[in-house]
């Protein structure tokens, strides 16, 4: 093999042989292949196209981020205002079932809040940590927060831990939506851990602090078996639950351990330890192990029943788990010093003749008040008390109206009105109408802002059963008290009392200089303001007519005599409109009334209407800064319930509310951004202007319900709700209060 091949090196090889060629050849230096510029723009070109993918990725992904992060941030305002219109728009609805129950959840305020085990939500503040982790399509994301609770972990004793929430979120049509947590990706299948006395089961998600939860609950099913003498071969069958369901089981700890345990298996369903939030250290870990094992004893008490226990038993538990029966209850903040005011009452029913009480704390009684003196011996059929206390808290205006005759069509009544000033009250204003029953709870409307006019309610017979207001000067001057009647609101007066806007029957707006009563025609509208002496304005009709579309307009007045104006627009309905967008409004919202802020004059809210068919559709509750323009959204509700009231420092806005047959005093913390809300329980036919008092340090609300005198105590925790001061009634039938300066 090796003969067959005759291999040469390179320097065996004969280059003489090579023959040269007829031209030497020169040897190319410095010359570029003419595909390598090409192969480097390409390459160029690719980075840049890739560059600007990765940049748009880059965007997208922060934009997608910062959606989320809005979304979640407006559920979260949205819970704390117990806002439900908004949170309907932003949770998904894969089923039927699952909003309505996060719907539940918050009203029950158990979405955050896990009272039943020891833990209540502390406000988020802006360092908490929120984490948003995108799907790689930015069509889904996960959202983790740290949030701070207050924990229960002995009793009496409490501590601040932080436990950790995941939410998730899904686009559909644009729209970011929170959604059910995906059970196979996230939860993971089901597992389970045998102990001595314990089988649980629970999602593979929560599996490390599942294990170790196992072990403690377990350790103290076997401790209580040592004291109660647990069945034969006891056994308790333990889930951890994924299911928000758990959460909603849990409000009613009687009821959950009841309906959740089945004699033939003991067992019991709790929501896992993802669902209650998991703790980020050791402290939250004790925290929540502790609401477990509370639970967890409570229920075993309750069933052991009808189990053989020995008579030591009893005194044995109480010595081996101080927590045995303990419910877990929120500690309360200290409610604030009562005001140094006296409450005032109006009472009256069919049995008993009406009368005004005063509230003597120092007492803790009732005590007739001097007043009833001025109708002593009026007792007839029916009477009705109403009083209206002026801005001063120290004086106040008393209707009466008694019913002297009464048929199947018509009523008779005497109808007083008295000014009560330091101990004295004397007669206004009397007279005796006969007019239909269903204008016989007409109410005393308000008062000017200056209290310089009282307003006198003057009901006329006509066809349409029209009401008409004639406004008088205060103190009562017969000869110059008519200021050119019909009017359909008291005449909005200057800050000095210079000028002052009339509003006539036809909504015809007047400028009127006091000094030599010259009036001047403004506009087709309503709800006049005025900002200073130069500067008013008002709601504008901008067809002429009553619930035509609407704007408001501000007003600058040259000259005194308001002869030249200079008028802008400021807010049109479009831009009432525009802040409802997320509601997905449409059409027109017509504004009904405007109130300005005691205490800051650029400071208004709108109270707006949509229409269907000349009925209401849906109200609104803007506030509105002139100074900033800022324009904002309070509340949108079916049925927005009037008055509407500032508090006295105008940091609050009050408003009574009914919906699906419940009443409640809702209260907006203009300052905080905040809504705090009680149940009512208000006479469904009556609803008087008087129901509801501000004390004037507006740290107390003060509320005639159907059964007492109710205390509400304004700005402490949404959780604080239930404390109040209650007061029974002087007599049956209580319709009004207020409070009263010493």
């Amino acid at each position: 093999m090796g003969t067959q091949f005759d291999w040469q090196t390179d320097v065996e090889e004969k280059w003489e042989k090579l023959e040269p060629t007829s031209r030497p050849v020169r040897k190319r230096r410095g010359r570029v292949p003419p595909l390598i510029p090409l192969f480097l723009f390409m390459a160029a070109l690719a980075a840049a196209g890739l560059w600007q993918i990765n940049r748009r990725v880059i965007e997208a992904n922060a934009q997608a981020t910062e959606a989320v992060r809005t979304v979640h941030a407006l559920i979260h305002q949205a819970i704390r205002s117990q806002d439900i219109e908004l949170l309907r728009t932003l949770i998904a609805r894969p089923n039927q079932s699952w909003p309505e129950m996060q719907i539940r959840l918050i009203q029950g305020q158990l979405y955050l809040d896990r009272s039943p085990l020891g833990l209540w939500a502390l406000p988020l503040n802006e360092t908490t940590p929120i984490t948003v982790t995108l799907a790689a399509d930015l069509q889904s994301a996960y959202v983790t927060t740290d949030h701070p609770y207050m924990a229960i972990t002995a009793p009496g004793t409490t501590v601040t831990i932080t436990l950790q929430h995941t939410a998730y979120y899904q686009q559909q049509q644009a729209y970011w939506l929170l959604s059910p947590l995906p059970a196979d990706d996230f939860w993971g299948p089901t597992q389970t851990i045998t102990h001595t006395h314990l089988i649980l089961t629970y999602p593979r998600r929560d599996e490390p602090i599942s294990l170790r939860l196992a072990e403690e609950l377990g350790s103290q099913i076997g401790r209580f078996c040592l004291v109660r003498h647990c069945p034969a071969d006891f056994v308790l069958h333990l889930q951890f639950s994924p299911e928000q369901t758990s959460l909603w089981a849990m409000q009613d700890r009687r009821q959950e351990q009841v309906a959740q345990f089945r004699p033939a298996l003991y067992q019991l369903i709790l929501p896992s330890p993802t669902l209650v939030g998991l703790p980020v250290d050791e402290t939250g870990y004790q925290a929540v192990q502790y609401g477990y094992t509370t639970w967890l004893i409570n229920h075993l008490l309750l069933q052991q029943q009808s189990w053989a226990v020995t008579a030591a038993a009893p005194t044995l538990v109480a010595d081996v788990w101080p927590n045995a029966n303990l419910v877990a209850t929120k500690p309360l903040p200290a409610l604030p010093p009562l005001p140094e005011q006296t409450i005032l009452a109006a009472c009256w029913d069919r049995n008993e003749a009406a009368a005004l009480y005063v509230y003597d704390f120092a007492a803790a009684t009732w005590q007739r008040h001097p007043a009833n003196e001025l109708w002593v011996g009026e007792r007839l059929s029916r009477q009705r008390l109403q009083f209206l206390i002026l801005p001063d808290d120290a004086t106040f205006l008393i209707w009466t109206e008694t019913v002297a005759q009464n048929t199947n069509s018509q009523s008779r009544f005497v109808r007083q009105y008295w000014h009560w000033q330091g101990s004295e009250g004397r007669l206004l204003w009397q007279t005796s109408e006969a007019y239909p029953p269903d204008l016989w709870l007409k109410m005393l409307p308000p008062l000017d802002q200056t209290n310089r006019y009282l307003p006198l309610v003057y009901p006329i017979t006509e066809a349409n059963q029209r009401t008409l207001f004639f406004y008088h000067r205060l103190p009562w001057e017969a000869e110059t008290g008519n200021l050119s009647p019909p009017l359909n609101e008291p005449p909005t007066w200057s800050p000095q009392l210079s000028y002052a806007i009339l509003s006539g029957r036809s909504g015809s707006l007047t400028h009127i200089n006091e000094s030599d009563n010259y009036r001047v025609y403004l506009d087709q509208g309503h709800s006049p303001f005025w900002l200073d002496e130069a500067t008013f304005g008002y709601v504008r009709y901008l067809t002429g007519e009553t619930w035509s579309e609407t704007e408001l307009v501000l007003v600058e007045r040259l000259d005194e005599w308001a002869t030249r104006l200079q008028k802008e627009v400021i807010i049109t309905g479009a831009d009432l409109v525009a802040a409802a967008a997320f509601y997905g409004e449409q059409g027109h919202i017509f504004i009904h009334q405007v109130i300005q802020s005691p205490t800051d004059p650029a400071i208004l809210l709108i109270l707006a209407r949509t229409f269907s068919h000349g009925m209401v559709e849906m109200s609104y509750l803007f506030t509105l800064n002139i100074q900033t323009n800022q324009l904002t959204l309070l509340a949108r509700e079916r049925r927005l319930g009037e008055p509407i009231i500032f508090s006295p420092n105008g940091r609050y806005v009050s408003r009574v509310t009914y919906e699906a047959g419940y009443w409640a005093l809702t209260v907006h913390d203009l300052q905080a951004g905040t809504i705090q809300q009680w149940p009512a329980s208000l006479v469904n036919t009556i609803v008087w202007q008087q129901r509801y008092d501000w004390s004037q340090d507006e740290q107390w609300l003060l509320l005639a319900a159907n059964e007492m005198i109710r205390l509400l105590p304004v700005g402490l925790p949404l959780t604080a709700n239930s404390q109040e001061v209650s007061l029974p009634l002087p007599q049956a039938g209580c319709y009004a209060v207020g409070w009263l300066s010493p």
